[in-house]
């Protein structure tokens, strides 16, 4: 499938203005971020 540069762009932008998250709630945080260019 084929995700458009700016989904992507959007997705990395939010991964990195998240707050600190404990590494058992990580792999939710990241797929929350990264959700639309998955999806």
């Amino acid at each position: 499938t084929y995700t458009s540069p700016d989904r992507l762009v959007r997705s990395f932008m939010v991964a990195n203005l998240m707050d600190d998250f404990e590494p058992e709630d990580g792999i939710a945080q990241l797929y929350a971020a990264f959700r639309p260019v998955i999806g």
